[in-house]
């Protein structure tokens, strides 16, 4: 069993190529699949028109937090009902023979696992930080993502990817690709980084030292929306 983790946020194109992909898995694989949706307070509500088999759950947060995205993902991980969790952005899909791979692959549950990646014209791309598998487990023994980062653009991933490397083995699937589909940009956020940098700065000298802790998180008001259980 897996699940499968998406932040969503005003990508309706990324959305839609998203659920025409998941509806090419076959129904034995279905079965052994949840997808978790977590739509972080978007001005176009995600729109699923899912007429195929599948578990779903659709969490939807309330309070427009701007770049939010490691408080969705951590929504996400609380709602994983697998050991095994594989959580990417909108706009990278997996496709079906790619998700056989992963329910076959033999797990060490310290180890986390990336991917290679290719464009939609079959064109290599470099492995994309927040895209991986981890063991439910081990997320949360490291933390989760550090929600100080939210509210301000850049390196919430960064920080995450290094305490995985510093306390687990990290492991790239090259026989394991994603096909990322560059989606336009929200240009009314600031995607200033100077906050966030000087804070990445900050929380690594307190890793060094061995004093860092996570604070609160889901620091955020949200709803259960949908759940289709329609692939048991």
């Amino acid at each position: 069993m897996l699940t499968i983790i998406y932040p969503y946020y005003n990508s309706i194109k990324a959305l839609e190529i998203q659920i025409d992909n998941w509806s090419k898995y076959p129904i034995e694989l279905m079965k052994k699949l949840h997808f978790i949706l977590v739509d972080d307070c978007s001005d176009s509500k995600a729109d699923l028109a899912i007429n195929f088999p599948i578990n779903f759950t659709l969490l939807r947060v309330t309070d427009n937090i701007p770049w939010n995205q490691p408080g969705a993902k951590n929504l996400g991980f609380k709602f994983a009902k697998t050991d095994w969790v594989f959580t990417s952005d909108i706009d990278h899909i997996l496709l079906p023979e790619m998700c056989e791979k992963l329910i076959e692959l033999k797990k060490e549950k310290k180890t986390v696992y990336y991917f290679s990646r290719l464009t939609g014209k079959g064109e290599n791309r470099d492995s994309h930080p927040n895209s991986f598998l981890i063991h439910k487990d081990v997320f949360w023994e490291l933390g989760g993502y550090d929600e100080d980062f939210c509210g301000h653009y850049g390196y919430d991933d960064i920080l995450l990817r290094t305490m995985i490397q510093s306390h687990c083995k990290t492991e790239h699937l090259n026989s394991i690709n994603l096909i990322n589909y560059p989606t336009l940009r929200s240009s009314d956020l600031d995607r200033n980084r100077r906050k966030n940098k000087r804070l990445l700065k900050k929380k690594k000298k307190q890793l060094q030292k061995g004093k860092y802790q996570n604070k609160r998180i889901l620091r955020f008001n949200w709803e259960s929306f949908k759940n289709l259980n329609t692939a048991s």
